[in-house]
């Protein structure tokens, strides 16, 4: 193990406290529990777990139960897809219903006639919305109370977990290439020289 895990682990432990400290009434959190976090949410930035635990934290209202690991890992992607520009699951469904009162089920207009696809603000906007079932679904679906829902609940917190695991995924192979280029001697477990 590296040097820089258990200090990682300890900053992730600081930053789960504030649980602690914010749901006095919730049980308390134990060496075992941080682990168990800390593995759901590996790889994220630790200063991105502390800004999604107080995200968590000035939202959450259930005063004797922690939130799970899951809640804070969606937190945390929504304030990563913050930085990288890409709207919250609020703003990108009023931007799909926007979009649907303009546009309806054939698209936008183009210049020389005929319609093209509308275009979302982020790419992970579209894959959203495709996987909803369309833009012409939604233009034509009655049931618009369900369909929020399933967006707010499972539809976009996916489409940004897709969208994570790929950039991560990028970020991993990159640092791949330059623990390659860098050779193999002397690293430690986590591929990078001491």
């Amino acid at each position: 193990m590296s040097d820089n895990q258990p200090k990682r682990l300890e900053r992730i432990g600081m930053a789960l406290r504030y649980l602690n400290d914010g749901l006095p009434s919730a049980p308390g959190m134990t060496a075992r529990t941080i682990a168990t976090y800390a593995m759901v949410l590996d790889g994220m930035p630790v200063s991105i777990i502390e800004q999604a635990v107080l995200r968590v934290l000035s939202e959450w209202d259930k005063a004797t139960i922690l939130p799970t690991p899951a809640v804070i890992r969606t937190a945390a992607l929504e304030v990563l897809a913050e930085i990288d520009g890409i709207p919250s699951a609020a703003a990108a469904w009023a931007e799909v219903q926007q979009g649907i009162s303009l546009y309806g089920v054939r698209g936008e207009p183009v210049d020389t006639g005929g319609y093209a696809p509308v275009s979302w603000s982020h790419a992970a906007v579209g894959r959203a919305v495709e996987a909803v079932g369309g833009i012409a679904y939604l233009s034509r679906n009655a049931n618009t109370s369900a369909d929020r829902a399933h967006w707010f609940r499972y539809i976009y917190p996916a489409v940004l977990e897709e969208w994570y695991d790929t950039a991560h995924n990028q970020m991993k192979l990159s640092a791949g290439r330059e623990t390659a280029m860098l050779g193999e001697g002397g690293q430690e477990p986590y591929g990078w020289p001491t």
